[in-house]
Protein backbone atom coordinates (compact mmCIF):
# COMPACT_ATOMS: atom_id res chain seq x y z
CA UNK A 1 0.00 0.00 0.00
CA UNK A 2 1.67 3.72 -0.78
CA UNK A 3 1.82 6.32 1.73
CA UNK A 4 -1.52 8.08 0.40
CA UNK A 5 -3.44 5.17 0.81
CA UNK A 6 -2.19 4.22 4.03
CA UNK A 7 -2.50 7.51 5.26
CA UNK A 8 -6.21 8.02 4.24
CA UNK A 9 -6.59 4.26 5.83
CA UNK A 10 -5.69 5.77 8.89
CA UNK A 11 -7.67 8.39 9.04
CA UNK A 12 -10.56 6.85 8.40
CA UNK A 13 -9.69 4.16 11.11
CA UNK A 14 -9.21 7.05 13.11
CA UNK A 15 -12.61 8.47 12.24
CA UNK A 16 -14.11 5.09 12.67
CA UNK A 17 -12.70 4.80 16.47
CA UNK A 18 -14.21 8.35 17.19
CA UNK A 19 -17.59 6.95 16.33
CA UNK A 20 -17.18 4.02 18.12
CA UNK A 21 -16.64 5.68 21.45
CA UNK A 22 -18.80 8.18 20.78
CA UNK A 23 -21.67 5.25 20.31
CA UNK A 24 -20.52 3.55 23.43
CA UNK A 25 -20.57 6.91 25.56
CA UNK A 26 -24.00 7.52 24.23
CA UNK A 27 -24.63 3.98 25.26
CA UNK A 28 -24.04 4.27 28.87
CA UNK A 29 -26.39 7.89 28.15
CA UNK A 30 -24.29 10.42 27.91
CA UNK A 31 -24.77 12.98 24.58
CA UNK A 32 -21.86 12.12 23.21
CA UNK A 33 -20.73 12.59 19.70
CA UNK A 34 -17.90 13.08 17.26
CA UNK A 35 -16.49 16.42 16.40
CA UNK A 36 -15.66 17.60 12.92
CA UNK A 37 -12.19 18.63 13.74
CA UNK A 38 -11.06 20.77 10.57
CA UNK A 39 -7.56 18.58 9.24
CA UNK A 40 -6.61 17.92 12.94
CA UNK A 41 -5.56 21.65 13.39
CA UNK A 42 -8.20 22.89 15.36
CA UNK A 43 -5.65 22.42 19.04
CA UNK A 44 -8.59 22.64 21.48
CA UNK A 45 -11.14 20.42 20.47
CA UNK A 46 -12.08 16.67 21.71
CA UNK A 47 -12.52 14.08 19.36
CA UNK A 48 -15.60 12.87 21.27
CA UNK A 49 -17.96 15.91 23.27
CA UNK A 50 -20.30 15.15 25.19
CA UNK A 51 -18.87 14.12 28.84
CA UNK A 52 -18.41 17.61 30.65
CA UNK A 53 -15.50 18.14 32.34
CA UNK A 54 -13.05 16.31 29.84
CA UNK A 55 -11.04 16.26 26.81
CA UNK A 56 -11.27 13.06 25.35
CA UNK A 57 -8.48 11.86 22.78
CA UNK A 58 -9.75 8.48 21.24
CA UNK A 59 -6.57 6.78 19.27
CA UNK A 60 -7.79 3.20 17.31
CA UNK A 61 -3.76 2.08 16.76
CA UNK A 62 -1.35 -0.94 17.11
CA UNK A 63 1.28 0.92 18.37
CA UNK A 64 0.25 3.56 21.24
CA UNK A 65 2.88 5.56 22.55
CA UNK A 66 0.93 6.55 25.52
CA UNK A 67 3.06 9.49 26.58
CA UNK A 68 2.79 10.91 23.39
CA UNK A 69 -0.95 10.40 23.50
CA UNK A 70 -1.74 11.82 27.24
CA UNK A 71 0.81 14.65 26.04
CA UNK A 72 -1.49 15.59 23.63
CA UNK A 73 -4.69 15.39 25.43
CA UNK A 74 -3.16 17.53 28.13
CA UNK A 75 -2.02 19.84 25.39
CA UNK A 76 -5.68 20.19 24.11
CA UNK A 77 -7.03 20.70 27.10
CA UNK A 78 -4.93 23.42 28.03
CA UNK A 79 -5.81 25.02 24.81
CA UNK A 80 -9.17 24.84 25.65
CA UNK A 81 -8.78 26.56 28.53
CA UNK A 82 -6.60 29.45 27.08
CA UNK A 83 -9.70 29.86 24.10
CA UNK A 84 -12.56 28.85 26.02
CA UNK A 85 -11.80 29.51 29.77
CA UNK A 86 -13.04 25.80 30.29
CA UNK A 87 -11.39 23.58 32.22
CA UNK A 88 -11.15 19.72 31.27
CA UNK A 89 -9.63 16.65 32.64
CA UNK A 90 -7.28 15.05 30.03
CA UNK A 91 -8.24 11.64 28.98
CA UNK A 92 -7.20 8.92 26.38
CA UNK A 93 -9.25 6.30 25.00
CA UNK A 94 -7.43 3.63 23.17
CA UNK A 95 -7.79 0.08 21.66
CA UNK A 96 -5.70 -1.74 18.91
CA UNK A 97 -7.70 -4.30 16.39
CA UNK A 98 -9.46 -6.74 17.93
CA UNK A 99 -9.10 -5.42 21.78
CA UNK A 100 -11.48 -3.87 23.77
CA UNK A 101 -11.51 -0.29 24.71
CA UNK A 102 -8.96 1.48 27.67
CA UNK A 103 -8.62 5.04 28.96
CA UNK A 104 -5.65 6.58 30.73
CA UNK A 105 -5.85 9.54 33.03
CA UNK A 106 -3.73 11.11 35.29
CA UNK A 107 -3.57 9.91 38.74
CA UNK A 108 -5.11 13.05 40.58
CA UNK A 109 -8.60 12.47 38.16
CA UNK A 110 -8.40 9.27 38.78
CA UNK A 111 -8.52 9.80 42.68
CA UNK A 112 -11.29 12.13 42.44
CA UNK A 113 -13.39 9.50 39.85
CA UNK A 114 -12.64 7.33 42.45
CA UNK A 115 -13.74 9.53 45.56
CA UNK A 116 -16.55 10.81 43.40
CA UNK A 117 -17.88 6.83 43.58
CA UNK A 118 -17.25 6.33 46.79
CA UNK A 119 -19.96 9.29 47.66
CA UNK A 120 -22.29 8.09 45.05
CA UNK A 121 -21.74 4.24 47.11
CA UNK A 122 -22.35 6.15 50.50
CA UNK A 123 -25.84 8.16 49.62
CA UNK A 124 -26.93 5.11 47.91
CA UNK A 125 -26.42 2.66 51.67
CA UNK A 126 -27.77 5.84 53.85
CA UNK A 127 -30.88 6.28 51.13
CA UNK A 128 -31.89 2.35 51.08
CA UNK A 129 -31.42 2.71 55.10
CA UNK A 130 -33.84 5.53 54.98
CA UNK A 131 -36.03 3.17 52.65
CA UNK A 132 -35.47 5.48 49.70
CA UNK A 133 -34.95 3.85 46.71
CA UNK A 134 -31.37 5.33 45.78
CA UNK A 135 -32.24 5.40 41.43
CA UNK A 136 -30.41 9.26 40.98
CA UNK A 137 -31.81 8.93 37.31
CA UNK A 138 -35.27 9.86 38.80
CA UNK A 139 -35.76 13.16 38.77
CA UNK A 140 -38.01 13.52 41.39
CA UNK A 141 -35.61 11.91 43.86
CA UNK A 142 -32.59 14.02 42.79
CA UNK A 143 -33.19 16.90 45.67
CA UNK A 144 -32.93 14.44 48.41
CA UNK A 145 -29.66 13.01 46.98
CA UNK A 146 -28.33 16.45 46.83
CA UNK A 147 -28.90 16.81 50.29
CA UNK A 148 -27.14 13.70 51.11
CA UNK A 149 -24.59 14.43 49.26
CA UNK A 150 -23.76 16.97 50.80
CA UNK A 151 -24.41 15.37 54.65
CA UNK A 152 -22.22 12.87 53.23
CA UNK A 153 -19.46 15.14 52.02
CA UNK A 154 -19.62 17.05 55.01
CA UNK A 155 -19.37 13.65 57.32
CA UNK A 156 -16.47 12.19 55.37
CA UNK A 157 -14.23 14.91 55.35
CA UNK A 158 -14.85 15.50 58.88
CA UNK A 159 -14.02 12.30 59.69
CA UNK A 160 -10.81 12.50 57.78
CA UNK A 161 -9.66 15.25 59.39
CA UNK A 162 -9.88 13.84 63.21
CA UNK A 163 -7.36 11.00 61.86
Amino acid sequence: MDRAKLGKYSKEKGKRGEREVANILKSYGFNARRTAQYCGKTGDASDVVGIDGFHVEVKFVEKLNVWNAMKQAERDADAEFVNRGTVKKPVVIYRKKNEDWHCILGIDDFVELVQAYLVLKEIERQAMEQGIEADLNDIDRISRAHECINAVELEMFSDSEET
